[in-house]
């Protein structure tokens, strides 16, 4: 079970992150800077994962930059998550992943990949408050394969002998 640090400033933002990820992992909320940082900082928080949503209160940008600057941290995976779904984040979101990967994250998500009905329409808006049209097992794998990469990078640097 990973233990993954979700930072927003309203719970019904991450609705889509708890509703794919509360049963298999253990979820820390922050809902601001400091409260993250000192949750990241806690001897035995051993967090596997910080999630910032890029469209929020919160500067994700700073968030990344303190933790990657922290050299107990910066190992730590971060993704930029967008549960943004208008036609606006759907212009901005190729920008803000370029930016947010540019700036040290180690993904950029967003819901928009995850909707059943973005096919339909030029942004999921048919679906407001995450219904079944959202392919939250996809979104889980996704975010479980940062945190397997993590890990695998991790080891990868343990010296056997």
């Amino acid at each position: 079970m990973s233990r993954i640090l979700v930072v927003r400033g309203m719970d019904e933002e991450f609705y889509p992150l708890r509703k794919c990820l509360q049963e298999e992992h253990e979820l820390y909320f922050a809902h601001d800077l400091d409260t993250a940082l000192a949750v990241l900082r806690q001897p035995d928080a051993n967090i596997d994962l910080v999630v910032g949503n890029v469209y929020e209160e919160i500067d994700v940008f700073e968030l990344i930059s303190l933790v990657k600057e922290d050299v107990i941290l910066r190992s730590i995976p971060l993704l930029c998550f967008s549960r943004e779904r208008s036609i606006r984040a759907s212009m901005f979101d190729p920008t803000l992943a370029r930016a947010a990967l540019l700036c040290g994250a180690d993904k950029y998500l967003s819901m928009d990949l995850f909707c059943g009905f973005r096919a339909q329409t030029s942004a999921c808006v048919q679906c407001p408050q995450f219904g079944e049209g959202c392919d939250y097992k996809g979104l889980r794998e996704a975010i479980e394969g940062i945190i397997e990469r993590s890990y695998r990078k991790k080891n990868s640097h343990v010296l056997v002998g």
